[in-house]
């Protein structure tokens, strides 16, 4: 449907001019996302149905809000989500262009995300000096490599991506525990806080 009402404004006198594309959710029936955002990237100003013959100046920005490549919840094996699609799409416009482009993160391990976390703590507590963050996380990859890579004290779990013995060998933790309130208790003994 949504290939056929850009069609449609084609015919108009004015049609759609995109300029960013927006991931902001898990993409359902690929299919037709992937053929959109090739479809995009290839236009000529953001124009649908246009092809412009040099493809090696991005004009469109495409924006990822979760970058993140599998999830566990309550799942036995890892699902794809989100940045799956986003390497899937790169692929497929590297192979069918010859071509690549750049996007923009928000999700974790990117900086924004945890500066943005930092703030709203901060707002929310406005007259308390806080010196020490905490980020506890199941997945490597994202939720420790960010905050390792920031300086907050990593807190892995075993409850999802990760449920291996011992520390991640690529992104090791400070704090390893075997679930979200062994690692809760932890930060609370560290830093001297009784329940």
């Amino acid at each position: 449907q949504l290939e056929r009402r850009l069609s449609m404004n084609l015919d108009s006198s004015k049609p759609i001019a995109i300029n960013s594309i927006f991931q902001i959710t898990e993409v359902l029936h690929w299919e037709i996302p992937a053929q959109l955002c090739c479809d995009l990237m290839i236009s000529t100003n953001g124009i649908p149905g246009t092809k412009r013959k040099d493809l090696s100046k991005q004009l469109l920005t495409y924006h990822i809000a979760n970058p993140d490549t599998v999830y566990q919840d309550v799942f036995t094996l890892p699902r794809y989500c989100s940045g799956t699609f986003l390497w899937s799409l790169l692929h497929l416009y590297k192979r069918t262009h010859n071509a690549s482009f750049e996007y923009v993160q928000y999700g974790k391990p990117n900086k924004t995300i945890f500066d943005f976390a930092k703030r709203r703590i901060a707002k929310q507590y406005p007259n308390r000096k806080i010196s020490r963050y905490y980020m506890i996380g199941d997945n490597p990859d994202v939720d420790i490599k960010g905050a390792n890579d920031l300086g907050i004290t990593s807190v892995l779990v075993r409850t999802g991506i990760f449920t291996g013995k011992g520390n991640d060998k690529r992104y090791p933790a400070k704090i390893v525990c075997d679930n979200v309130y062994e690692g809760v208790k932890e930060i609370l003994n560290r830093e001297k806080i009784l329940i």
